[in-house]
């Protein structure tokens, strides 16, 4: 009795653990995908002659809108409040795509008329 609960506990935990597994490595191929999706995305708005490259000058002209978008005084510092509400603001914008995203998957999914 007690070799076949020893063999029973065991065989869970191994299928447990591979599940688990199975699971982390899908949700790091997943994140893996967003992650080269996102870095194409910025290349491609970094990208303002669509060559295929970032010159020195893109990547200046990027940073500089940036800094800009962050300035909220204009006054050509950033302060720890200024960039705090930037990183909230790309936050909000970000969290606002997500859910039109989801909305629009959503809508798709009723849509009918596409089939």
């Amino acid at each position: 009795m007690k070799k076949a609960l020893i063999l029973a506990v065991t065989a869970l935990s191994i299928s447990t653990a591979a599940f688990a597994m199975d699971h982390s490595s899908s949700h790091k191929t997943d994140k893996m995908e967003r992650m080269k999706k996102m870095m194409h995305h910025k290349m491609e708005k970094i990208d303002t002659n669509k060559d295929g490259m970032i010159s020195k000058a893109e990547m200046l002209a990027a940073a500089e809108k940036k800094f800009d978008e962050s300035d909220a005084d204009n006054d050509g510092l950033l302060t720890k409040e200024e960039m705090k509400a930037a990183k909230k603001k790309k936050h909000a914008k970000h969290h606002d795509k997500k859910k039109d995203e989801a909305a629009k998957d959503n809508s798709d999914e009723g849509d009918t008329s596409k089939e």
